[in-house]
């Protein structure tokens, strides 16, 4: 429960946890993916690196531990089952790292 709110509070307040709720997503989604089962928790994170993926494609580079961050959870959600986060995790795939 803990861990949905927190990614509510990263998708709808990003100025103030965007990359750090980042970093503390995908370090608690490593350690135990069981924190993915929460009723709305994958729906919030398909938002939330949607965001992300955006924002950066203009560009079509991102940063290698946002790269590693966005891919841990969107593998994460894949294994869990969600269809849109495995097109996300090709569209990260297909992009650069600096």
């Amino acid at each position: 429960v803990v861990y949905e709110d927190f990614t509510k509070l990263v998708l709808y307040f990003p100025a103030l946890f965007f990359f750090d709720g980042l970093f503390i997503l995908s370090s608690h989604a490593e350690n135990d993916s069981s924190v993915l089962d929460g009723i709305n928790t994958i729906y919030y994170l398909e938002h939330l690196l949607r965001r992300i993926l955006v924002s950066t494609q203009s560009s079509r580079k991102i940063k290698s531990d946002v790269y590693d961050a966005c891919l841990l959870l969107l593998s994460t959600m894949v294994e869990k089952g969600s269809t849109i986060a495995f097109f996300l995790r090709e569209h990260l795939l297909s992009m650069r790292c600096c």
